[in-house]
């Protein structure tokens, strides 16, 4: 979480650290954080691409965080799947999985944020928190609008383009971090 509160991001909850800039959540942390928090980190996979939307090109981002829970299936006590009914968990196990005798549960979490500038006490985080899992790339996009013109006949036709726009890229190393207990 945010060591101040920040401005215009009255509701930060969660701070993911990249390389180059961190991402203040101010939707979808609480979700992030209790999921997180009451599952086994070395279980939790991030299921999706990190491509967040930024609609406004302002550095205020959408989108969702998709992770992926699993384990033996005869591990799960009956209060997990009372934790995932009310995660809004759905089962979602492959193939691949039941081969081995596991169950996977997936969350799907919206989430929105702002990018900030890389934390200033990046070593501190480093020594008192530890990483969830790999490194993630993270990336940004934007729409821009492209006017084309068609000049080759007596009714100039015009058409509008939208094409995808990477505006930022960053490797999260300590993606998701929780305190060490």
């Amino acid at each position: 979480r945010p060591a101040q509160a920040l401005p215009k991001t009255p509701n930060a909850t969660m701070v993911i650290v990249g390389e180059k800039n961190s991402y203040v959540l101010t939707q979808g942390g609480i979700e992030m954080i209790n999921l997180l928090s009451n599952l086994t980190q070395k279980n939790i996979h991030v299921d999706n691409d990190m491509n967040f939307y930024v609609p406004n090109n302002d550095g205020y981002f959408q989108g969702e965080m998709r992770l992926s829970y699993a384990k033996l299936k005869d591990e799960f006590g009956r209060t997990d799947y009372q934790f995932f009914l009310q995660n809004n968990g759905r089962e979602c196990t492959s193939t691949s999985d039941q081969r081995i005798g596991a169950q996977r549960f997936c969350f799907n979490v919206p989430v929105k944020g702002a990018i900030y500038p890389q934390v200033s006490n990046l070593s501190l985080i480093q020594s008192n928190y530890r990483a969830l899992t790999k490194p993630y790339t993270v990336s940004f996009y934007t729409q821009t609008q492209q006017k084309n013109t068609n000049r080759h006949g007596p009714n100039s036709a015009q058409k509008l383009v939208l094409l995808p726009f990477a505006l930022a890229f960053d490797v999260v190393t300590f993606p998701l971090q929780l305190l060490d207990n």
